[in-house]
């Protein structure tokens, strides 16, 4: 599950997914080339809203067009580009 701004907007397109990859190989690189940036469309077979979010403590579902959600990403496939 990530966090995704705007999930729920008719302009939102892309979630952005920021992943760190920990193996041997990337052990011996250097500490800002073990992380990974994936974006995944909206329209995804696998994509979930499941729930606005809190942000520092403040209810922030009222700004729904760029309000803070949680996203699922079930089994998603993406092509390599």
């Amino acid at each position: 599950m990530t966090v995704c701004v705007g999930a729920v907007s008719s302009a939102s397109k892309l979630c952005m997914l920021v992943g760190k990859t920990v193996s041997d190989d990337d052990r011996r690189r250097g500490r800002y080339d073990q992380h990974s940036v994936i974006l995944i469309p909206v329209s995804t077979a696998g994509v979930r809203v499941l729930r606005p979010l809190n942000v520092f403590g403040f209810d922030d579902a009222p700004r729904q067009s760029l309000a803070h959600h949680v996203v699922s990403h079930d089994l998603i496939y993406l092509s390599v580009a």
